[in-house]
């Protein structure tokens, strides 16, 4: 490993600083599509800035820096155990026939069925879709029921 000195104190090498730079962005991607409710790649980016993390966290000799990458770990693993554990939510909700803001199209699919129409609409950035069930697919669902999408998320509903 090499590190260069300043002061009589090790400083870190450029590989630690630009990996432990790529952890911070991936953690931070992965922040905005936990909060979008994209799980799946919210996971994604969690374990790209653990793995980041932990490399870092090898070519890093400074322990300030070793630190603040086990913390980093940390809270990627705290996230991804999240992330799991709000999956295997929606899974139930599924098997119960129930829908949830965050649900993916496929997931809604599964609870209550194809819609009787869709609308779409999209932009440069954004696919919106208006689901119109006109009668209830399944037990429980209401009689009249708009699901509507951003990006294949599920983000409001009205019955």
């Amino acid at each position: 490993m090499s590190y260069s000195v300043h002061n009589n104190k090790p400083s870190d090498s450029p590989d630690c600083k630009n990996l432990y730079i790529k952890a911070l962005e991936n953690f931070s991607i992965a922040q905005e599509h936990y909060e979008k409710c994209r799980y799946d790649e919210a996971g994604g980016h969690f374990r790209l800035a653990e793995i980041d993390a932990m490399t870092a966290k090898v070519l890093c000799s400074t322990e300030s820096k070793k630190k603040e990458m086990e913390e980093l770990i940390d809270q990627c693993k705290k996230m991804e155990s999240e992330i799991d554990k709000k999956k295997k939510e929606l899974e139930e909700l599924v098997k119960k026939c129930k829908i949830e803001i965050g649900m993916t199209k496929e997931q809604v699919l599964e609870s209550w069925g194809y819609p009787d129409d869709i609308n779409k609409t999209i932009t440069s950035s954004t696919v919106y879709e208006q689901w119109c069930y006109e009668t209830p697919h399944v037990a429980g669902a209401p009689a009249h029921a708009y699901l509507y999408f951003e990006n294949g998320i599920l983000t409001s509903w009205q019955d």
